[in-house]
């Protein structure tokens, strides 16, 4: 039929159809090359939706500082919209000798604990608004918190590139590099492997520092520690009780 149709056409409007097509055809290229999402764009984009829907979720790093022979161990514990645990373990070695310590709090629901292994004793408050009520809301929105990943800021300005795809054990998880340009300078560099079967982060690099994320919508089941003194007045709000060690 389209044969028929040509051949009813003379040679000046076939050459004006065949030149609409070619420009039809140019353009769809130039708006698939600018404007339809990539593949890592796309795979940030879902893993950044999965994210916002999770409900609990844990995070774990160890940061060596050479200079100080000092290793630092942290771990957060996150179940919205009230229960939280966060773990501090340092090692340093001062004079030849080894020195661990160990910092522990943990919100569960209107309680606040926290542990010291210098007096090796738990301490009960009030939360007094502590938890991780307010952690969980930024994540819903998308807003940027650390330690996870700034997936939605990516979505919007990083370039993404695929890397080597990690083996997890029972499943695995591809990782996609990230380079967010920077006006006069080198782009700021990070990663991140997006698990395939349920697309959320398994691992995140950002200034050479890796973190694991895990457990994602796993109940934590936060047990109150055995503590015989009465309720205490809660102490201040110390910036540091969930933010990561960098």
């Amino acid at each position: 039929m389209i044969r028929e149709v040509l051949q009813n056409l003379n040679f000046g409007h076939r050459m004006v159809l065949y030149r609409l097509l070619i420009a039809l055809f140019l353009i769809g290229m130039i708006y698939y090359a600018f404007f339809f999402p990539k593949e890592g764009d796309r795979a940030i984009r879902r893993a950044a939706d999965a994210m916002r829907k999770a409900r609990s979720w844990k995070v774990e790093s160890n940061t060596h500082l050479p200079q100080a022979e000092d290793v630092l161990y942290f771990l957060q514990e996150v179940e919205c919209p009230s229960n939280s645990r966060s773990t501090r373990r340092q090692f340093q070695i001062v004079n030849g000798v080894q020195h661990e310590s160990t910092n522990v709090n943990m919100t569960i629901g209107q309680d606040y604990y926290e542990y010291s292994s210098d007096g090796d004793k738990w301490s009960r408050f009030a939360a007094a608004g502590r938890g991780p009520r307010m952690q969980c809301e930024a994540l819903a929105r998308g807003d940027e918190l650390l330690p996870l990943p700034p997936l939605s800021k990516w979505e919007r300005t990083g370039l993404v590139s695929k890397g080597d795809r990690r083996d997890l054990g029972s499943s695995y998880c591809q990782e996609w590099k990230i380079a967010i340009p920077r006006h006069n300078m080198d782009p700021e560099r990070a990663s991140v492997c997006i698990g395939e079967n349920d697309d959320l982060p398994r691992f995140f690099t950002r200034n050479n520092l890796e973190v694991r994320i895990f457990d994602w919508n796993v109940p934590l089941n936060l047990e109150a520690p055995p503590i015989a003194a009465p309720l205490q007045s809660p102490p201040p709000v110390k910036p540091l009780e969930t933010a990561p060690p960098w």
